[in-house]
């Protein structure tokens, strides 16, 4: 999903920057029990959401880092070292393999849409959007310019398939 919001670079070194520090602050100071490890999971996708680097599998690392083993416990502070390294290496593999496949990673703002006014009033806007993604009581890994984007291109296809079937 190289051109979702949560894979994006920010999200994945940010996300994991974040779940390490919160997960051992709250293990120094609550100790390593399953409450913490649930409090440092949720504290750490709070602070997240507020920093728009929401990374999913960060929250689980919070959860791991509290309830680690042994030895992942003695490391204390060094333990960011190796967690640090993997999502550098999980972003570089990314940027590999989308350049190697030519998919563009990682995903750069959209050029806007050149502003027309809809034909048809009850044509959906760009607004409409937003305002639509606003009523939902749910996150959605997609931006309003990619809904009017496939919107767009979906009336395309279908001004095509109807002059297709006039000529037909």
């Amino acid at each position: 999903m190289s051109s979702g919001a949560l894979a994006q670079p920010w999200s994945i070194i940010g996300g994991y920057l974040c779940a390490s520090v919160v997960a051992l602050l709250v293990a120094h100071v609550l100790g390593r029990t399953l409450g913490s490890a649930c409090l440092a999971a949720g504290m750490a996708l709070i602070l997240m959401c507020w920093l728009r680097c929401l990374h999913p599998p960060a929250g689980a690392l919070a959860l791991t880092l509290v309830l680690a083993d042994p030895a992942t416990i003695a490391m204390d502070w060094k333990a960011m070292e190796p967690v640090m390294l993997a999502a550098a290496c999980m972003l570089l593999s990314a940027l590999a393999y989308n350049n190697l496949t030519r998919i563009r990673y990682p995903k750069r703002p959209a050029e806007p849409a050149p502003v027309v006014a809809p034909v048809d009033s009850q044509a959906v806007t760009a607004e409409d959007l937003k305002l639509a993604l606003a009523d939902m009581e749910a996150f959605i890994d997609v931006t309003p310019e990619d809904l009017e984007q496939l919107i767009h291109a979906s009336e395309l296809h279908a001004k095509r398939r109807s002059i297709s079937k006039v000529f037909s």
